[in-house]
């Protein structure tokens, strides 16, 4: 079922409408399957469903948030702002509005949520050229459910939601094209969703490696635990049986 939020965009009353689904209202649900706490689906007979898991979209990591094409490139250089940011600081924290969009120009970010004894577990990674967001607070107007941390140290180029808001009505394309954003993070959460619960951790792991090596290099050992739902420990072991099955079929 889809929901449509509106975003005002002048006083003439003319709205942009995101098609963004029920994505505040599950991002609980959402995290709970990250961090494996879902029971797996099953079928009518109780048993669980068969997984084409070579076909499945093995990680978010693997998956750009949205590669910026002219438009929305040159909009971001035009209007946006340069920030610079060490490692591990908050630009977005839980219940804070979201009022910025932050194109990344260098480094590394993640979007995480908070589980209920309060450790942060990630949900998507970003990297150079992609563009992130808490869209469904930006977007509502609605306190964060997610927060946004920097992995790395960062060069960002930042826009704030009024510029986005003066400047739709000359530039229609930019609606489509954040519309398109908030689409592909649908996408993103339905596949973060999904394997999940079809795939292990030793399977998502793989799947990283498999797809984007460079990018599972820069993602601290206890973020892309919490992101598998194990332990640091846990992971190491995977990682440890991984190489010695390699090393010993010589791959």
């Amino acid at each position: 079922m889809i929901d449509f939020m509106t975003f005002m965009t002048g006083s003439n009353g003319c709205f942009l409408l995101f098609a963004i689904g029920s994505i505040g209202s599950n991002v609980a649900l959402i995290e709970r399957a990250a961090s494996g706490r879902l029971p797996p689906v099953t079928n009518g007979r109780n048993r669980p469903k068969a997984a084409c898991r070579h076909r499945r979209t093995q990680s978010l990591c693997d998956t750009a948030f949205m590669k910026l094409d002219t438009v929305l490139g040159d909009f971001f250089l035009t209007f946006g702002k340069d920030l610079h940011i060490e490692a591990n600081h908050a630009l977005l924290r839980l219940g804070d509005f979201a009022k910025n969009l932050y194109l990344i120009k260098a480094g590394a970010v993640r979007i995480c949520v908070r589980d209920p004894e309060g450790s942060d577990i990630s949900v998507q990674f970003f990297f150079e050229g992609e563009v992130v967001s808490s869209l469904e607070s930006l977007v509502s107007g609605c306190p964060s459910e997610l927060e946004i941390i920097t992995m790395e140290a960062c060069h960002l180029c930042v826009l704030d939601r009024d510029t986005v808001q003066a400047q739709i009505l000359s530039k229609p394309i930019l609606q489509t094209q954040l519309l398109a954003l908030t689409q592909l993070r649908l996408a993103d959460y339905i596949k973060l969703y999904t394997s999940a619960i079809s795939q292990t951790p030793t399977e998502r792991y793989l799947g990283m490696l498999s797809t984007q090596p460079d990018r599972l290099a820069r993602i601290p050992m206890h973020v892309l635990a919490g992101y598998l739902g194990v332990t640091p420990v846990h992971l190491s072991r995977i990682r440890r049986k991984l190489k010695a099955s390699a090393d010993k079929t010589g791959i």
